[in-house]
C-alpha cells in the first residue's frame, strides 16, 4: 500500500505531455487522411489499368483471329491445315505458378488427310 502511495505521489503534472498527445493525435489523422487518398489513387490507376489491358487484349484477339484465318488460308493452298489459336494461362513460361494471367500463344499446324 505504501508502494503505491508513494508512486502515485511521485506522479507529477506535466502539462507537456498533453500537448505532445494532441500533436501526435493530428499528425495521425493528417497520415490517416494521406493514406486514405493514397488507396483511392490505387484504385483509380487500377481501374485504368484495367481499361487499357481490356482494349488491348480485344485488339490482340482480332489481330489474332485475322492472321489464323490468312495462315489457314495459306495451310489450305499447300495441303494441309493449321490455325493460329491465343489463350489465357495462369502459369508463365517456365511454369511457375502467378497472381497473374500470362498471355500463351499456341501455335497449332496440322497435316489434311
Amino acid at each position: 500500500m505504501d508502494e503505491a502511495e508513494n508512486k502515485v505521489s511521485s506522479i507529477t503534472d506535466n502539462p507537456h505531455v498533453m500537448r505532445q498527445y494532441e500533436e501526435r493525435k493530428k499528425e495521425i489523422a493528417k497520415l490517416q487522411e494521406q493514406l486514405d487518398g493514397a488507396d483511392e489513387e490505387k484504385d483509380i490507376k487500377k481501374k485504368q489499368l484495367e481499361v487499357k489491358l481490356t482494349t488491348w487484349e480485344a485488339s490482340l484477339i482480332n489481330i489474332v483471329d485475322s492472321v489464323s484465318q490468312k495462315f489457314s488460308a495459306y495451310m489450305k493452298e499447300v495441303g494441309c491445315a493449321g490455325e493460329v489459336r491465343l489463350f489465357k494461362a495462369n502459369r508463365d513460361a517456365r511454369g511457375v505458378d502467378d497472381e497473374e494471367e500470362n498471355l500463351v500463344y499456341n501455335f497449332k499446324v496440322r497435316q489434311s488427310m
